[in-house]
């Protein structure tokens, strides 16, 4: 991928699939951003909500792709990350409001250390609640996540870059160029995760910096109780876990993540809730049937 850049420093890419409101109201807010050496890539994802063609006409400096079909968030946002020419890119959600400087304060951050791979926005629920920080590990064997901050009230009581292990935000070109892009296997849910991994295995810093802040309404696009949703979550658990763990955390994760899926399948059918019980088992299926990645 080649790293040569325009007279923008930022691509700031977002996507849309059938969120015309959201990614109209996105946009606007993009708006307010002091820090204005940036472009912005719409890529619509097959979308029938006419989305591409009213920002064509309503915002003619937004570079828009449409796809013919569906790739999903991570192979939608690598359609934006192949056309990108800034030296960073930023991957954001239709279903956020930006602050004036978030921009600013991401690029301020990545330059600061040579190192540093991805930078994390602070996430906020409203104007004084905090949605998190940044995700970070709880240590131990087991794979699980807490959000660092979630709830809180904001009180300035993150001031200083904290090392994360995943989020979205601004990324550095150099990092595509050395570990590629996001995978599109997963298709929806712990492609950040993933990449943000990879980042970190190649050497690469992953921060939140909380003098950036986004508003984020969060699942905005997706019915948290829909097939697609169920399975592509539990999906990409296991491919998470057999991509990025070491040999003895897949020993402990993988057969403890089947019996809890088992363990759900049995109570939803307890509850006649067919659609996770064929989400599940399907997840689990697909693993098998890709079980070569992991060779």
């Amino acid at each position: 991928m080649s790293t040569m850049k325009t007279n923008k420093l930022v691509s700031v890419i977002v996507l849309n699939y059938n969120g015309k409101d959201m990614t109209i109201k996105f946009l606007e807010s993009l708006k307010k951003t002091k820090f204005l050496d940036y472009e912005t890539i719409l890529v619509d994802n097959g979308s029938i909500d006419g989305c591409a063609e009213h920002v064509k006409e309503h915002f003619p400096y937004v570079k828009v792709i449409k796809n013919t079909e569906n790739l999903g968030y991570a192979g939608g946002m690598n359609v934006g990350i192949k056309v990108s020419r800034g030296n960073y890119v930023v991957l954001m959600n239709n279903d956020m409001k930006v602050y004036p400087d978030w921009l600013g304060e991401l690029v301020k951050v990545s330059k600061s250390d040579k190192r540093i791979g991805v930078v994390v926005p602070m996430l906020m629920q409203n104007k004084n609640i905090i949605q998190r920080v940044g995700y970070i590990e709880n240590g131990g064997l087991l794979l699980k996540f807490r959000a660092l901050g979630k709830g809180e009230v904001n009180n300035g009581q993150y001031k200083d870059v904290i090392e994360i292990n995943h989020g979205n935000g601004l990324i550095k070109q150099e990092v595509f160029d050395k570990i590629g892009l996001l995978d599109e296997k997963f298709f929806v849910y712990w492609e950040e995760t993933d990449f943000c991994y990879r980042a970190r295995k190649a050497g690469y810093k992953v921060v939140a910096a909380p003098t950036s802040k986004v508003w984020h309404k969060g699942s905005g696009t997706m019915n948290r109780k829909s097939y697609d949703v169920i399975f592509h979550k539990h999906k990409n658990r296991i491919r998470f876990i057999m991509n990025n763990l070491g040999f003895f955390r897949k020993l402990i994760n993988i057969p403890l993540t089947l019996f809890y899926y088992i363990w759900e399948t049995i109570l939803a059918t307890y509850k006649r809730d067919f659609i996770t019980v064929k989400a599940v088992k399907d997840s689990i299926i697909w693993n098998v049937q890709n079980f070569k990645d992991y060779i």
